[in-house]
């Protein structure tokens, strides 16, 4: 929302987003997270990763965490900010991942030894890929929507074998993909603004 400065909490208003999360990580919300409004309420969940340094495609350890509308990702109980233990790598890459966007990575392994905090919506700190890899958005880097099955990449198999069976049908959380600004419903607003402008790209993974 450019007059808020913050992101839709509209599946969250209308009661769609699950208590269990979507990754099958069996991860549940507390209970009345969904109850928060404001700066601090509930986007959707997104997955965390944190990947091998000399091998990223070997994730090390990975947490189902919420997005608020503030851009803040925090735990499942909706304040604590994110944490892994037992992590005895030195350095590692860190990952964002959301059912149907592309990925964010970071540009290179990080140190967490000082709890640093990564804020990829900045355009100033460094992206796998660099600003190809996302959008701007009244300032803002966001994450490229349109990838319907999750793959990767945004082409015409999200379109015609998602959205074109999923336009005007009744929204279901973790299966309905091609809901690409999430606001609990499917139709050529999901395909005309988001999958046509990112059509063709490809998540950029180390």
């Amino acid at each position: 929302d450019p007059t808020t400065g913050l992101m839709n909490d509209w599946l969250r208003k209308l009661d769609l987003i699950s208590a269990t999360d979507p990754y099958g990580t069996a991860t549940d919300l507390a209970d009345g997270v969904l109850e928060d409004e404001g700066a601090s309420a509930i986007v959707d969940w997104v997955m965390v990763e944190l990947r091998d340094k000399n091998d990223p495609a070997l994730i090390v350890a990975s947490k189902a965490m919420l997005l608020l509308r503030d851009g803040n990702v925090v735990m499942p109980d909706g304040v604590s900010q994110p944490r892994f233990v037992n992590i005895t790598a030195d350095s590692l890459y860190l990952a964002v991942r959301h059912m149907n966007h592309l990925a964010l990575y970071t540009a290179e392994a990080i140190s967490f030894d000082d709890e640093p905090i990564i804020a990829f919506s900045e355009i100033s700190t460094a992206i796998y890929g660099g600003n190809f890899a996302s959008k701007l958005v009244e300032g803002k880097r966001v994450m490229k929507a349109g990838d319907a099955n999750g793959d990767g990449t945004i082409n015409a198999a999200d379109k015609n074998l998602h959205w074109r069976k999923e336009n005007g049908q009744e929204y279901q959380y973790g299966t309905t993909g091609s809901d690409f600004n999430m606001d609990g419903v499917v139709n050529a607003v999901d395909k005309n603004i988001h999958w046509r402008a990112n059509n063709g790209e490809v998540a950029n993974n180390p």
